[in-house]
């Protein structure tokens, strides 16, 4: 019973996770259009300050996905190269499959 419990946690923590992330990317998109047109105050504005706070925050997750893809990417390449090399190492052979030689 506990594995079904474990379960729903993790898909709901999933869940709750997932949609921060998107909430986060959405308003600092929506920040970064509606500001886009400011007037600015001078060599320390808050506003701009504030928009290259969002463009910083879009470009990390942005490499953050991308390096995760390439990660995935990598593993699964590797595990299928292994798959494969093991198959042609272990091929079949009368004695493996058992097979009766009579004269």
């Amino acid at each position: 019973m506990e594995s079904g419990s474990n379960s729903t946690l993790i898909k709901t923590l999933a869940a709750v996770t997932a949609t921060a992330m998107l909430t986060v990317i959405m308003l600092a998109g929506i920040f970064i259009i509606i500001e886009s047109g400011h007037e600015c105050e001078g060599e320390h504005c808050p506003v701009c300050e504030c928009i290259e706070n969002c463009h910083s925050l879009l470009n990390q997750i942005g490499s953050a996905a991308a390096t995760g893809i390439t990660s995935v990417t990598t593993y699964a390449l590797l595990i299928t190269i292994c798959i494969c090399s093991v198959r042609v190492m272990l091929k079949e052979t009368p004695v493996s499959t058992k097979v009766r030689l009579n004269d």
